[in-house]
């Protein structure tokens, strides 16, 4: 006599829970300790889950749902969205997430022209701004964020030559601008092109981070950044190490960052060029990229 085995719920991928029986992983999108995302079929339908690896897995997945919700809210749903939710399992840790129409931001990006590139980019642009339209400000502390990058680049903060002299530019660059007035709201925490879907004229976020109130500058620097280590070589001409062409199109759009938040985007843009550069070991060309971002920045 032989025993019925059910199948493991998500090609044993995903955690042993009643309301996943059925689904199955058709691709992992991400893979990392603390959590994984991955592609799934479920009911005859694709779906996103994102499963949370961290002690505390139902508070991350209440504080995301939270996010998503407020995000939700405050963009509308309508041209500027978010992926929605659709089944919730604090307990399991994890977020079954509708399917996105439309097409990566960042494969739409590749092929553009000059002109239509500057059009996507301003597009993103306009999306963050209604994110975060309802902002506070506070004194600019650079001292959290020099410590927090020497803690991820670790022991290359002293011994990688381009590394060294960079944390000393930003050391510097710190020093100008402590305390003065930053920009801070809800925001995405991880704003680039991989990120957002473009459906016709409607542009969805995914993959929103959990973050507390926080400096609208560092999401519009991570996305120019982003864009400049995809590049192939360094663009002619740059504005605080980035293509001047892309930084126009993005900063230019109205209600994202008023000109007095120029500083503080420049100085995040220096640390996010750092922790890239220090990301992109055994991506040589990506690094070269970086470390003449990282050049050009000390020069502006």
């Amino acid at each position: 006599m032989s025993l019925l085995v059910p199948a493991p719920i998500g090609n044993g991928l995903l955690p042993d829970h009643p309301d996943l029986a059925g689904m199955v992983v058709t691709e992992v999108l991400r893979d990392r300790p603390g959590h994984a995302v991955f592609a799934v079929r479920w009911r005859e339908r694709p779906y996103f889950v994102k499963v949370f690896r961290h002690a505390d897995a139902a508070g991350l997945v209440r504080a995301t749902v939270a996010t998503l919700s407020r995000a939700a809210e405050d963009l509308g749903q309508a041209e500027n969205a978010v992926v929605r939710l659709r089944l919730v399992l604090p307990e399991a840790g994890v977020i079954v997430l509708d399917p996105v129409a439309g097409e990566q931001l960042t494969n739409v990006l590749l092929p553009a022209t000059p002109q239509r590139r500057a059009t996507l980019i301003a597009r993103a642009g306009c999306w963050l701004a209604a994110l975060t339209h309802e902002r506070e400000r506070a004194a600019f502390g650079p001292q959290y964020w020099l410590e927090g990058l020497r803690k991820q680049l670790g022991a290359q903060a002293t011994s990688d030559p381009v590394l060294v002299r960079h944390l000393s530019a930003m050391r510097e660059a710190g020093r100008e601008i402590k305390g003065i007035a930053v920009e801070r709201a809800a925001s995405h925490g991880d704003f680039t092109p991989d990120n957002l879907y473009l459906d016709g004229a409607r542009l969805v976020g995914i993959d929103m981070q959990r973050s507390p109130q926080m400096a609208v500058a560092r999401d519009v620097a991570r996305f120019l950044v982003w864009l400049h280590s995809r590049r192939f070589e360094m663009p002619a001409v740059t504005r605080h190490g980035v293509s001047a062409a892309d930084y126009a199109a993005l900063v230019s759009v109205p209600g994202l960052i008023p000109a007095d938040q120029e500083p503080i985007l420049r100085f995040m843009m220096g640390e996010i060029m750092a922790g890239y550069y220090h990301q992109a070991q055994g991506k040589p060309q990506r690094r070269e990229l970086l470390a003449g971002a990282m050049a050009h920045w000390a020069k502006a």
